[in-house]
């Protein structure tokens, strides 16, 4: 069972370290492990550049792997998608991961969190296409993989992006999501630091996505970005 729970925390937020509490007032929502996502429909983000960030608080220990976001999909033929994980390559582990078209071509940014992700964290993916893959938390790079195979290979998932899940309502999340956003650029770590602490207003440039949980009613999630992807709580 997903709720609607409030989320009230101080901003603490100290670089360098494994602290951080999400800023200000609001509602979250809480994810059970076993069944819980939220479907936002199809997201593609072309040819173009993007990132993602979200607040996440981990309900440790691991029951095992847990999709964080993506648009993951099984079958061919094989479309690229992205998604992000925790889990994944050990128990310990937070990946981001992107998949190009093709049965065999993933390729992960991965960092050992050590079993030290306790109480609310910022996690950004920055996929800069003829760079790098970079993966944030609180807003230090923690790891990064070249995607430059990826330059103008199109993101062409046809499975639905979903929070909660990698995509396709598999390995569900297991703890307390919140303040989750898609850009359609590169965001860079100054841009990630300066906005992870604060609620947008919707109309910020490049942004396609922006789920606040504070408008939840009844199944659905009001997506605030002008992209207007209500998401269905399943």
């Amino acid at each position: 069972m997903k709720w609607k729970i409030p989320a009230v925390f101080f901003s603490l937020l100290i670089f360098g370290t494994m602290r951080a509490q999400m800023p200000g007032a609001g509602n979250c929502l809480s994810f059970n492990g076993m069944t819980d996502y939220v479907d936002c429909g199809l997201v593609n983000f072309g040819t173009s550049d993007f990132s993602s960030e979200c607040w996440v608080n981990f309900s440790l220990p691991s029951p095992g792997t847990q999709g964080i976001m993506g648009n993951w999909v099984l079958g061919t033929p094989w479309p690229s998608y992205f998604y992000v994980v925790y889990g994944l390559l050990g128990s310990t582990t937070l990946t981001a991961a992107f998949h190009r078209d093709g049965p065999a071509f993933n390729t992960y940014a991965s960092w050992n969190t050590g079993g030290t992700l306790t109480g609310w964290h910022h996690i950004a993916t920055v996929y800069d296409r003829d760079g790098m893959m970079e993966l944030y938390v609180d807003g230090i790079l923690r790891a990064s993989a070249s995607i430059a195979f990826a330059d103008g290979l199109t993101i062409n998932s046809p499975a639905p992006f979903m929070i909660g899940s990698l995509g396709s309502g598999v390995a569900s999340f297991f703890g307390k999501i919140d303040e989750v956003r898609l850009w359609t650029k590169a965001l860079t770590q100054a841009e990630i630091r300066d906005g992870m602490c604060r609620k947008l207003t919707g109309n910020e440039n490049g942004l396609t996505g922006y789920w606040r949980f504070d408008s939840v009613s009844g199944t659905t999630a009001a997506d605030s970005s002008p992209a207007g992807r209500t998401g269905t709580l399943n």
